[in-house]
């Protein structure tokens, strides 16, 4: 429970994956497994990245001003500087 940690532990994260890729290499075809796990994996890091600049920077564009707001656990009664 770090209060600085802003995302899911790389070793927690792999213990999830590793068998779910296992999963889907068996029920999906070679081709199109690769695909599906690798856009995850970007997904996951896009997010990850996301959310760490959400809560870190200091958003300057109103629509990342605007995601920040709207972070469902981001205390709503603090002001976003602009």
């Amino acid at each position: 429970m770090d209060r600085l940690r802003l995302i899911f532990p790389p070793v927690g994260a792999a213990t999830i994956c590793i068998p779910l890729r296992n999963i889907v290499k068996l029920i999906l075809t070679p081709i199109t497994a690769p695909a599906l796990l690798e856009g995850g994996l970007l997904g996951y890091i896009m997010y990850n990245l996301t959310h760490y600049y959400l809560h870190r920077g200091q958003p300057t564009k109103e629509i990342t001003r605007e995601m920040k707001v709207r972070i469902n656990h981001f205390h709503r009664n603090r002001q976003i500087k602009k």
